[in-house]
């Protein structure tokens, strides 16, 4: 075609050419000189061209790299790693933003000794204006991009789930196929000016000849030699161009519309296994893409010919040569050959390696999630151990009635505190602190636990001989490495004498009757600082008034610190204690003291761990006077079946039907009668369990149950409950327990089954609202967090003892024996009332019930190992309501 071309203006202008010589000389000059400067001018655009390319592939380039800088930095272990790479994100943010800026503004960028950044003069297209600008709006994005960036570089220490973290990181999914976007736009707009230029050039290179030709012989020579080297010229910038198109970390296709390659970069080649020549004139489609894929990649291409703009890349397997496959996305644009028909130019970019590596990123982050969640269960187990030797913070001793709320810094904590009564009498209340919080403190209170549990067996109850006995076990267990500070506090309840001894803690708040405050001074150093300290010279003495109050606090009140770093401090919890002029509940004032201690810090969890106790001097009791078993008048079974019945106004904690055989036949008339307690006349329960004592139990007060019908000397373990699906937990721990202590397999199913009737009874039938109907639905799942959920095994010799503990108190006699007499008569009918409780009597050797009416009530269940298992309604009951 352009031979032709030649030809034809060949003998058109030659004789026009030989007439005018003279002049043509001049035209000559002239026309060299246009056609140098344009070509000069199509070379220059050229090269600014070859550079924004290079430009923008560098900016796809740095962003992919920041991206994974910033994740490396998140998961890097090492301080200087984090700080080397903070360093080089830095310089990478500020090469990117240089470099973008310099795209966006469309200027030109020319090589100066191997540096890109040169730029000249240059214009924007109308495409990438609307790319940048437009509706994409990549410009604002990218700005924003940096900001964030930067934000997140410059700070000390950023994690995973930071929010700006996960910003910059979603951003920068999305920026870069953007980038890759314009990338592409710019490359095919330096493809498409190289070929105006090249046409262009074509052109001048005629006009030139023919003008050479009009001058003669003299100055086509010169003009020919021109011409050839701006060809070899050009041809110098093609290859360029083609070499650019060859070193590109892209795979690059050219196809024509029916899918026949035209041509691949040597990327393509080396990737695919293909050479250029065994695959040029194959269709692209069914050599590289799979049959699965083909149709949808087809489908998009084919769209894009008829002129519709694809929003996104499209994402396919690349066949290679060896059989298998790579991941591609690839970016498609039109292209015009030299037929003027359409060519597609198919960018790719081989995301395989980065699939594999996020793959690997999304394992590994699996299993550190899995590990977490191992160690987060290890340290809920340790958690609910503690808290399980913790006894309920609601408590009642001879003459005391007391609240104690605490909240650990961690989930397992290092303060402590325990209560127990001796002899009915004296009631000891402990409070302590190991230094710091976490496993290790937690550690050495099960220990202290464990000495307190031994002193409260013994009956220790002076505070001298507490401190003394605890300090050596915290020397044998923690060799001075962790410390404890304790206070404790003797009542005796018949008198209102108080003892009272601090090692190292803050001392207690007393209120006198008057309403005045002051602070029972003792002081002693820490236990586990000298093993062999004697607390006598500790200890004080004074009187505690009746309606007196002591609070108890650990350090970590006084020490919170508000946002401003102003601590609260004792002088606040002096001023917080002297506000309250009326009585107030024990709880209720640890709840006051809570609630000013977050509206100082501004928070609800605190730095250090925190105990808060209040303990009410409410009664004084007396020594009994005579056995309580004197006033109890007992109604053998046999004559109550002839008839007799007891008297309307004889108080029914007075009675008991003392049976001498079965008697589940007359529940209904036990019903219709009021009958609290039923003991059977002989029953092997009582070779462990006195019969004095089932009898005097209506007399004990409101003290332990499980110590009043065993005895001092026992094993036991306490399970607090915090929400109902600990239930499963609970349950397994109470049979391995027990098991563990020598109880048969049989005995332990049996004591487990009559546990789950009793949480199953504290969990949904006990709470009640003020018309009896139920507050929650059977299986529900909730948190106990405010109940006060308790269960309690116990072991003594033969004898095993079960107790829950709830904060309801809502049944009282008359329903107790309904549920029984109904459950006798008509059978355990699931779904019915009272048959949870019918099951644990049946299934135990004896059972009794104390309520305190809307307050709490113990259920106590007592089995003989020795003895068969109970299946018969012959074992005794009995029920108590304190007043």
């Amino acid at each position: 075609m352009f031979n032709a071309q030649f030809k034809r203006l060949w003998e058109r202008y030659r004789q026009l050419i030989f007439s005018h010589y003279a002049s043509g000389l001049y035209l000559a000059a002239i026309m060299w000189t246009v056609v140098f400067l344009l070509i000069g001018t199509g070379l220059e655009n050229q090269r600014g061209n070859i550079g924004r390319v290079k430009l923008a592939e560098d900016v796809v380039r740095q962003a992919e790299s920041i991206r994974a800088q910033i994740l490396t930095a998140v998961y890097s272990d090492d301080p200087d790693t984090r700080r080397d790479l903070r360093s080089h994100l830095l310089d990478t943010l500020t090469q990117l933003d240089d470099g973008h800026s310099v795209l966006v503004s469309g200027k030109r960028v020319l090589p100066v000794k191997d540096l890109w950044y040169v730029t000249a003069p240059g214009k924007l297209s109308p495409e990438l204006r609307q790319l940048y600008f437009g509706k994409t709006a990549l410009n604002k994005r990218m700005q924003e991009f940096i900001a964030d960036g930067r934000s997140l570089v410059r700070r000390s220490h950023f994690t995973p789930d930071e929010p700006l973290l996960k910003s910059v990181l979603a951003e920068s999914e999305k920026l870069i196929p953007d980038l890759e976007r314009a990338a592409n736009m710019i490359q095919a707009e330096g493809a498409y000016t190289l070929d105006r230029s090249i046409s262009s050039f074509s052109t001048l290179y005629v006009v030139a000849i023919l003008g050479l030709l009009a001058v003669g012989q003299m100055v086509v020579k010169p003009l020919v030699g021109r011409l050839k080297e701006s060809i070899d010229q050009l041809q110098k910038q093609r290859d360029f161009t083609t070499a650019v198109l060859n070193t590109a970390q892209a795979l690059i296709a050219i196809t024509d519309r029916s899918g026949k390659i035209q041509l691949i970069n040597e990327c393509a080649q080396s990737e695919s296994g293909w050479m250029e020549e065994e695959v040029v004139g194959q269709n692209f489609f069914e050599h590289f893409i799979p049959e699965e894929k083909r149709s949808f990649f087809q489908n998009e291409l084919q769209k894009l010919l008829t002129g519709e703009i694809l929003e996104s890349v499209v994402e396919t397997p690349f066949l290679i040569r060896s059989g298998e496959s790579l991941a591609v996305i690839w970016h498609s644009s039109i292209l015009i050959g030299e037929d003027n028909q359409p060519l597609l130019l198919m960018t790719g970019i081989n995301i395989s390696e980065r699939q594999h590596a996020e793959q690997k990123l999304r394992l590994s982050l699996e299993e550190l999630e899995q590990l977490h969640r191992l160690q987060s269960e290890e340290i809920r187990l340790a958690a609910s151990l503690q808290k399980a030797m913790l006894p309920t913070p609601a408590f009642a001793l001879p003459g005391l009635e007391g609240h104690a709320m605490i909240q650990t810094s961690s989930e397992v904590g290092g303060d402590y505190y325990d209560y127990y009564s001796v002899d009915g009498r004296y009631s000891v209340v402990l409070l302590g602190d190991v230094t710091g919080h976490g496993v290790g403190p937690g550690t050495l209170v099960s220990a202290v636990k464990a000495a307190v549990h031994q002193l409260s067996t013994r009956g220790v109850f002076r505070p001298a001989e507490i401190l003394a006995a605890i300090n050596e076990i915290v020397s044998e267990v923690a060799h001075q490495s962790l410390f404890m500070t304790m206070t404790c506090l003797t009542l005796d309840a018949r008198e209102g004498r108080l003892w009272y001894a601090s090692a190292g803690h803050i001392p207690p708040y007393y209120r006198n009757r008057d309403g005045e405050w002051m602070q029972l001074a003792s002081y002693a150093p820490p236990l586990g600082q000298q093993a062999d300290m004697d607390y006598r010279d500790a200890e004080a003495e004074s009187n505690w008034d009746l309606g007196g109050r002591i609070v108890l606090i650990t350090d970590g009140l006084v020490e919170e610190e508000s946002p401003l770093g102003d601590i609260f401090g004792y002088e606040r919890l002096e001023s917080l204690l002297r506000q309250q002029a009326g009585a107030t509940e024990p709880k209720a004032e640890c709840d006051r003291v809570f609630e000013a201690l977050s509206q100082h810090t501004h928070r609800r969890r605190f730095e250090d761990d925190i105990t808060v106790i209040v303990v009410d001097h409410l009664e004084r009791i007396t020594a009994p006077t005579a056995p309580a078993s004197d006033h109890v008048r007992l109604l053998p079974l046999s004559r109550y079946r002839r008839g007799e019945r007891p008297q309307p106004e004889l108080d029914r904690r007075w009675l008991i039907l003392h049976a001498d055989g079965p008697f589940s036949d007359v529940m209904p008339e036990i019903e219709r009668d009021g009958i609290q307690r039923v003991l059977p006349e002989e029953h092997f329960l009582y070779r462990e369990v006195a019969f004095d004592s089932l009898l005097t139990q209506h007399a004990e007060g409101v003290a332990d149950d499980i110590s009043r019908l065993l005895g001092a000397s026992h094993w036991r373990q306490s399970y607090p409950l915090t929400h109902t699906e600990d239930k499963a937990f609970i349950l397994e721990e109470i049979q391995a327990q027990i098991s563990e202590r020598g109880c048969s397999e049989e005995a332990a199913q049996q004591l487990v089954m009559v546990a789950d009737e009793m949480l199953e009874n504290a969990f949904y039938a006990a709470p009640r609202d003020g018309h009896y109907r139920p507050l929650y639905d059977k299986g529900s799942p909730r948190s106990l967090e405010e109940e006060k959920i308790l269960i309690d095994v116990a072991q003594k010799d033969n004898m095993l003892a079960l107790m829950t503990t709830d904060s309801w108190g809502t049944i009282n006699a008359e329903r107790f024996l309904h549920h029984m007499s109904l459950a006798s008569q008509q059978g355990v009918t699931p779904g019915v009332g009272g048959a949870g409780l019918f099951m644990m009597w049946k299934f135990s050797h004896y059972l009794q019930l104390r309520v305190m009416p809307f307050r709490w009530t113990r259920v106590v269940a007592l089995w003989d190992m020795e003895a068969q298992a109970p299946v018969s309604g012959d074992c005794g009951f009995q029920y108590f309501e304190q007043s």
